[in-house]
């Protein structure tokens, strides 16, 4: 953790660099090469240290963006009745950022944050990043339990967000995939072999809480069909959450129904 003087410095400094910046957002050649050469870089200050755009943010979701309210996720270790602490929960641990007051207090700095795509909240892309480094650094075993209920909350807030924008395709981009996998590498470790992002970057937890790709999972809506040789969801993760991420109805491969 660094030392209260030495953020202060280095939120000052920070701040200023994007202040600097701000005059060449508004020509496209100096804002290609802007963009070339922050966008896919750690280049965000946060307090702490220094994030990529992909997992950061201006603000924190709002509580009723996310499906907090469900049966499902109360009496969780982490307090998930308001954004503000999912926010400071995912902040903790080192999974998403903030953009910090000193900065945003500057609107130069804001603008060229603006221009380097940082967003007013989360993502898809972002709560995809989280989910796919809680996976790397679960090493291919079933989650903890309190790693399993932020899994589930990552995946409604990756749910809310899917629905809002109706596709996929933000997570085929280039500074997304390069965010998430230099993140991945780093979760993973030394000797760690991580896929790489796009399209297979979503994952959620399946039935033993082990982190998959949709595609490879089936909600159980028909218990009576019996489950044999299918791998199913977690049974903590909402069925419209399941589906949006493109996790598949049981009953529908079953019998067509």
């Amino acid at each position: 953790m660094l030392e209260a003087e030495l953020q202060a410095k280095l939120a000052t400094a920070a701040t200023a660099l994007y202040r600097g910046l701000a005059p060449y957002t508004t020509d496209e050649d100096h804002m290609q090469l802007l963009k070339t050469n922050l966008l896919s870089t750690p280049c965000l200050w946060v307090g702490t240290g220094f994030a990529f755009p992909a997992v950061s943010a201006f603000q924190a979701p709002a509580s009723d963006s996310l499906h907090t309210s469900s049966p499902s996720r109360t009496g969780m270790g982490l307090d998930s009745t308001t954004g503000s602490t999912f926010s400071a929960q995912l902040q903790q641990i080192q999974l998403l950022y903030l953009v910090p007051q000193a900065v945003l207090q500057d609107e130069k700095a804001v603008s060229t944050l603006q221009a380097l795509q940082v967003p007013r909240h989360w993502d898809l892309a972002a709560y995809a990043i989280a989910l796919a480094v809680l996976a790397e650094r679960s090493a291919g075993r079933a989650l903890s339990e309190q790693e399993l209920e932020l899994a589930l909350l990552l995946a409604d807030a990756a749910a809310a967000a899917q629905m809002g924008t109706g596709s996929t395709r933000l997570l085929q981009q280039d500074h997304v995939v390069a965010a998430a996998n230099a993140l991945k590498v780093a979760a993973a470790g030394p000797g760690g072999v991580v896929g790489t992002g796009g399209a297979d970057l979503l994952v959620v937890p399946d039935a033993d809480g082990v982190m998959a790709a949709p595609s490879e999972l089936y909600f159980n809506d028909a218990a009576w069909l019996g489950a044999e040789g299918l791998r199913l969801a977690h049974a903590g993760l909402r069925q419209d959450t399941a589906e949006a991420l493109g996790v598949r109805s049981m009953r529908w491969v079953v019998c067509g129904c």
